[in-house]
């Protein structure tokens, strides 16, 4: 068990208490972009996890991870970005 003394968690390159430096939203300022993809049982629970840093959210990059990480055949359920309706040997469904 942690010691209660223990008040600073390390996260990254800062510390929790730090402000975020950099802009809101979906502005790259001060951000490392992280796509994520969870392996999903067919009873719906969680399997294995990837995650990545990547250089942007376009749409190639996107592609690309998705296809690096799943098998071919696989479905790919998305938040409904452009840039999956174009995956190779996969099914993209979107939920949004």
């Amino acid at each position: 068990m942690a010691s209660s003394r223990s008040t600073r968690r390390v996260i990254g390159f800062r510390t929790a208490g730090d402000p975020v430096a950099g802009g809101g939203g979906r502005s790259y300022d001060g951000k490392i972009l992280v796509a994520g993809a969870v392996e999903c049982h067919l009873d719906g629970s969680p399997g294995r996890i990837r995650l990545e840093a990547i250089e942007s959210f376009f749409g190639p990059t996107l592609k690309r991870f998705v296809e690096a990480n799943t098998a071919k055949g696989s479905i790919a359920v998305t938040d409904g970005l452009e840039s999956c309706r174009k995956l190779v040997e996969r099914t993209h469904r979107p939920k949004v």
